[in-house]
């Protein structure tokens, strides 16, 4: 047999290095593959971080629910319980947190409730467990504001809306970020005298903003060129909700009260209407220029403006759009956490909104029933 030419032992040698170098570069590739698979693992094995998800509590209720769980030194896991939607929900602590095989376990004996879910793709899908009840809880990792990218939602943002009552008032908001770089939002409806409600949950993707007001209601659109567009969902006011860049402007009042009377009813004037405190503040600036404004503490409204009073024959009337039919009992739709459909008969109580102020007169004529039944 003849000996291999110098050209064929040259291609040979190039085959074989070639070869090697494949194997080589496609170990690598799937030594590569491998960790990135495992980091990925890892990361579904370990629950640290915020999670939340809305729960169904019935009658058309749904609580935002956050579990904030920490990883110990000593490899086991703490959680910590909180729920802007309630005030009996906050930084409540879990007895006991188990994590194995990508399935949590939660147990709050303050609560009497507990949580069982399994991790997988990013989500926590189990049940919430309480009184002998169990209803379906998602969780999700809660993602912080980019502060960066909310800079263009800086500055205050108006618009006004029709409540489900019927009233039509304006809504502001106010985006800001501190000195430590912070992002935060507060909205205000001046015309039934709310300020610095907290806005929280804000997210921002792309163009989709999101956030929530609790005990309002929640906003999902988007930023558009002429400003804010998409659609609130709450107890107060369901529907489109468009919000354009600008400093609000409160409506000129309109008051016809002669000066030298007007300088009588200078100072706070107040009152009652069933059973609800009134205060009236009459006031003169420097310049001149008369205002009034209303604060109702029991139901937090403060300053809410006068828009026409007039002094005829001793007698003052004064007009307060957003309070055409407050103190008066009637049908009002939105009622037993139904938005349509149901009706109160107060524009608000403390069996509405939950707020601190007292019941209505309906609800404290059928109070007082109830107790004369049992004490009579």
């Amino acid at each position: 047999m003849s000996e291999p030419s110098p050209s064929a032992f040259h291609c040979i040698k190039r085959f074989i290095f070639v070869y090697i170098v494949e194997q080589q570069m496609r170990a690598r590739v799937i030594l590569t593959f491998s960790l990135l698979y495992c980091c990925s693992a890892i990361a579904q094995t370990d629950p640290a971080g915020i999670w939340q998800g809305k729960l169904d509590v019935g009658g058309g209720q749904k609580l935002l629910i956050q579990f904030n769980i920490t990883k110990q030194p000593n490899g086991t896991f703490a959680a910590i319980l909180n729920s802007p939607d309630s005030g009996n929900i906050k930084n409540v602590s879990a007895n006991s947190v188990g994590f194995k095989d990508g399935k949590l376990t939660l147990k709050v004996d303050s609560l009497n409730g507990s949580y069982s879910g399994t991790l997988a793709k990013g989500v926590l899908t189990g049940e919430w467990k309480q009184e002998g009840k169990s209803i379906p809880l998602a969780l999700t990792q809660y993602k912080p504001i980019n502060a960066q990218g909310m800079k263009r939602l800086l500055g205050e943002w108006v618009a006004k809306i029709k409540q489900n009552d019927g009233t039509v008032v304006t809504v502001v908001y106010h985006f800001t970020m501190g000195k430590d770089g912070k992002f935060s939002a507060t909205s205000d409806s001046p015309d039934v005298g709310v300020f610095g409600s907290a806005v929280t949950d804000i997210s921002l993707d792309g163009n989709k903003l999101k956030y929530r007001i609790p005990d309002a209601g929640d906003f999902e659109g988007e930023i558009t060129a002429k400003g804010i567009s998409g659609n609130f969902t709450g107890q107060y006011y369901t529907g489109p909700l468009s919000l354009v860049r600008g400093k609000y402007q409160p409506a000129a009042a309109k008051i016809d009260i002669p000066p030298a009377e007007m300088k009588k009813l200078l100072g706070r004037w107040t009152g009652q209407i069933s059973g609800i405190s009134i205060s009236f503040t009459f006031e003169r600036t420097t310049a001149g220029k008369d205002s009034i404004s209303m604060d109702i503490p029991q139901q937090n409204a403060k300053a809410v403006p006068v828009l026409s009073a007039s002094l005829t024959d001793g007698n003052l009337s004064l007009k307060v759009a957003t309070m055409e039919y407050s103190g008066k009992v009637g049908a009002f739709e939105g009622a037993g956490y139904m938005q349509y459909g149901l009706y109160r008969p107060f524009t608000d109580c403390i069996m509405f909104t939950r707020n601190k102020q007292l019941f209505c007169p309906v609800c404290r004529d059928a109070i007082s029933k109830v107790i004369d039944q049992y004490t009579q």
